[in-house]
């Protein structure tokens, strides 16, 4: 899971290079590229729990765990 999160971190990293801010959504660093399809899915198949502060200059990524619940003791940041 942690190759995963540092490749989506470089991934957003690549985006706020590009753009100058974070993407609203997690989706965006998918592309066209077929390998990134199922990049945004957790080691559950869970969607990421992905937010970006209002000037899009800082995300939070956080994995929702084996629970599927976001803010329980399970979940990876």
């Amino acid at each position: 899971m942690n190759k995963q999160m540092t490749q989506i971190h470089e991934l957003l990293k690549a985006e706020k290079k590009q753009f100058s801010t974070y993407p609203k959504q997690l989706n965006t660093i998918i592309r066209n590229n077929p390998l990134h399809r199922n990049l945004t899915l957790d080691a559950w198949g869970n969607a990421f729990s992905y937010s970006v502060t209002e000037d899009g200059l800082e995300y939070s990524l956080v994995s929702k765990g084996a629970d599927g619940v976001l803010n329980t003791e399970d979940d990876v940041e």
